[in-house]
């Protein structure tokens, strides 16, 4: 698995520089597209749902607003406001508060309703983790890179072994009708030592499920996508992923975790990988 500095992936509805950058004006507004996945507190049962979120940032007062729209919980927009804000070198700025009573659109006070154990990251990206009635819910960007991978490849019926840890696992989630699905793009992709090395590709319409860990990906058989073009010489079959959104989940960062295996040209495939470099991680979680 690839070493080095703790990377802070950028999505392009989320367009800063640097997110402590200096000359930043005193506030700022960050829009995102996110999935909320709701599961009881003793993950028994989950859901998916898409969500708008807008973080409102006031650096004077070291606060920031979230507010949530188009939801399904109580009304279709609610904010949560003044959540103490702090900033980190390592984190970027974190957020954390518990009590929360939400306001509705015209500002008035939800009664009847507390969200508890806020806790959120941003730097580039965002994290956002809170507990509202007896349910856990977890928002991840619906586009998510995992850049610490090691990819192995067998052969059946041989010994041979190719682990590769040069690739980059990107998935983007969308809504079609009532379900979910995804798109994985493998970037640096190469799967054994006579392979070439191929720029990109994308393994399309992958069907998502919720479970009590986090998140599965199907497909019986595809044919990946290479500059939205089919190619056919890498069909691919029996593919699952599962992300396990609750590994470890340290205060503010979420050690996402992507295990998959697939069945391509004759071997199998099988593919570990992160967000972040854990070795890093653990030193800065440390400190």
């Amino acid at each position: 698995m690839k070493k080095g500095l703790l990377f802070i992936y950028s999505l392009p509805l989320l367009a800063l520089a640097s997110c402590l950058d200096s000359e930043m004006s005193s506030t700022q507004s960050v829009n995102a597209d996110m999935i909320n996945r709701t599961v009881t507190s003793d993950y028994s049962s989950t859901k998916l749902s898409d969500v708008k979120y807008r973080l409102d940032f006031d650096f004077t007062e070291a606060t920031v607003d979230i507010t949530a729209f188009d939801t399904d919980v109580y009304y279709s927009a609610y904010t949560l406001q003044n959540i103490p804000l702090s900033v980190n070198s390592n984190y970027g700025y974190t957020f954390r508060a518990s009590n929360v009573t939400p306001v509705d659109g015209n500002g008035e006070p939800i009664s009847g309703i507390t969200f508890t154990e806020i806790t959120g990251q941003y730097c580039n990206t965002l994290e956002l983790r809170y507990i509202l009635d007896d349910k856990i819910v977890i928002a991840s960007p619906n586009e998510i890179m995992y850049t610490f991978s090691s990819t192995t490849t067998t052969t059946p019926g041989s010994e041979e072994e190719f682990v590769w840890d040069e690739s980059t696992y990107y998935f983007e989630y969308k809504k079609s009708s009532d379900a979910f699905l995804a798109d994985m793009t493998i970037t640096n992709i190469k799967f054994d030592s006579r392979m070439p090395t191929q720029q990109s590709m994308t393994f399309p319409d992958l069907t998502v499920a919720p479970t009590a860990a986090g998140l599965r990906l199907t497909a019986d058989e595809l044919i990946p996508l290479q500059n939205n073009v089919p190619y056919p010489d890498y069909k691919v079959t029996d593919f699952e992923a599962t992300i396990n959104t609750n590994y470890s989940y340290s205060e503010f960062f979420c050690r996402e975790k992507v295990t998959a295996s697939f069945t391509c040209m004759g071997k199998r495939v099988t593919v570990e990988a992160y967000m972040y470099d854990q070795d890093v991680l653990d030193q800065i979680l440390q400190q």
